[in-house]
């Protein structure tokens, strides 16, 4: 037994896992042991945040898309306060802004990742945390997108609508229905 290690379990893992796990230890110069053991303390810690392993992998994949997109956070208040101001003499042309950041992202995920209206999804999840509710249900060419906020103002829930909507129409989908009040989005696609 190695110094500092109460016990040893054996484990099954398929074949192809395996493969994989053999090799991403080499690359960062660690031996497989200690590898191993650092994922599965990092997957416990996960668990212990309340939060399961995928859960928090595809956060971060998410993050790395923004992060490399440009995006910024800004705290919700700062970013109300000066969206009212601009709403007030520039709402039309504000979510024209929205509507073409949506197509971006939309074209992004798109080349990005392989299920983007799931990408979508996620990204809505992570970064708008005065979302209490997201739901996108896909049934094959139709996808309907639901979003609740106790706290969104009726501007942000327009600028949103207006970003959702951008991003599904540069996915290849057009709109079907687009219903909204103060907080709730209610959003359908199909294919184009």
């Amino acid at each position: 037994m190695a110094k500092g290690r109460k016990g040893r379990r054996l484990i099954f893992v398929p074949e192809e896992v395996l493969e994989r796990l053999m090799d991403a230890p080499n690359r960062k110069g660690k031996n497989l042991t200690d590898f191993v053991e650092e994922i599965l303390r990092e997957a416990l810690r996960a668990e212990e945040m309340g939060r399961d392993f995928r859960e928090v992998v595809d956060f971060f994949e998410i993050l790395q898309a923004l992060m490399s997109s440009g995006a910024v956070f800004t705290p919700l208040d700062v970013l109300k306060y000066l969206t009212g101001k601009v709403y007030e003499s520039e709402g039309d042309e504000l979510r024209k802004k929205w509507y073409e950041s949506g197509r971006w992202y939309g074209k992004y995920m798109k080349e990005k990742f392989k299920d983007p209206v799931d990408s979508l999804r996620r990204l809505l999840k992570a970064t708008r945390w005065d979302l209490d509710e997201v739901e996108v249900r896909q049934n094959g060419d139709e996808v309907k997108i639901r979003c609740v906020s106790t706290v969104l103002t009726v501007e942000g829930t327009e600028m949103l609508l207006r970003f959702i909507e951008g991003a599904m129409h540069a996915l290849g989908y057009e709109t079907r229905r687009s219903d909204y009040v103060k907080g709730i989005i209610l959003l359908e696609f199909s294919a184009i």
